[in-house]
């Protein structure tokens, strides 16, 4: 089964070449932070987060910069040279066997550049067990996003909270989860359930009944007949636009054991929910983007678009 993530092929049908998106991470990456500035001119640095595996202690410092730069504060987890400000993070685990979500509290440091304490404060980690071991994103934007307000206020004025504020509400992508068609075993239930919480990881919003801003993800499955001890199946992840119109399919297909298809699909929902990712990233941010420009060129009576914008091209399945 572990195989499998590295054999599946994702295919995203495109008629022009586009410079890849962050998926659904509207309100905090992409930044060019060369161009925000503090009033003191300085940036800050995040420290590596103590007391948790490299990975997270990564993950957590890099997720603190970017939710930092998303409220205009230069932010940066990469070693500087005297930095105006620093954050450390301390993790603290809770050792009980039960834990009920309450899996432990991490502990911030603000810091100026002579090391002198700014502010300091705990947050409690809530959520479960395989969130935090996982690298859960909502987890980590939970946690980060919390901590950015507060060293933010420090460093923002009211007019400039509350234009971040508005910004971050108006980008948030939401997806209501439509059909999965053909699959075999737990499949159906399995692909949402997997897919649902994936969408959540890359920083989306996942509502139960869709509504004027909300793009639909569905799924049909094709699966072949056994040959050879192997079954081919061919995936079509399909996203429409809040007003129904089918914006593009993301295709996937791969070679199993056979039934494997016919009983839990359990860690191969997950594996395929991720690989999908970044083509479904490539549709939405395509239609936001042609959205945002038919806007302006309306407001502003303009006629060209910038670059290419042939429609997707979206071949029988």
């Amino acid at each position: 089964m572990r195989t499998v993530v590295g054999l599946f092929l994702l295919v995203t049908l495109l008629a022009a070449c586009t410079q890849a998106p962050q998926p659904f991470r509207h309100e905090r990456t992409g930044f060019d932070t060369s161009s925000l500035r503090l009033r003191d001119g300085g940036t800050v640095q995040v420290l590596p987060v103590e007391g948790t595996s490299i990975a997270m202690k990564e993950m957590l410092a890099r997720a603190l910069a970017e939710s930092l730069a998303a409220r205009n504060i230069p932010a940066t987890e990469k070693p500087l040279n005297n930095p105006a400000y620093k954050v450390r993070g301390q993790v603290v685990l809770s050792d009980a066997k039960d834990r009920s979500r309450n899996l432990g509290s991490i502990y911030w440091t603000f810091m100026d550049r002579t090391n002198t304490v700014i502010h300091e404060t705990s947050q409690a980690i809530r959520g479960d067990t395989y969130q935090w071991e996982y690298g859960d994103q909502a987890l980590i934007t939970a946690l980060v996003d919390t901590a950015a307000d507060t060293f933010a206020g420090y460093l923002q004025d009211a007019t400039e909270r509350k234009a971040i504020a508005q910004d971050k509400a108006e980008n948030t992508v939401t997806f209501s989860m439509g059909p999965i068609k053909g699959a075999q075993g737990d499949g159906k239930a399995a692909l949402t359930k997997a897919m649902s919480l994936t969408l959540r990881q890359f920083g989306a919003r996942v509502r139960p009944s869709s509504d004027s801003n909300t793009y639909k993800l569905s799924a049909d499955l094709e699966i072949l007949k056994p040959f050879e001890g192997k079954q081919r199946i061919q995936i079509a992840w399909i996203v429409n636009a809040p007003d129904g119109e089918e914006l593009g399919r993301i295709q996937q297909h791969n070679q199993l054991d056979v039934g494997v298809l016919q009983g839990k699909w359990g860690r191969l929902a997950y594996d395929i929910s991720r690989a999908a990712m970044p083509g479904i990233g490539q549709v939405v941010e395509r239609h936001r983007q042609e959205r945002d420009f038919e806007a302006s060129r309306t407001q502003q009576s303009t006629t060209a678009a910038p670059g290419r914008r042939e429609k997707l091209v979206i071949p029988p399945f």
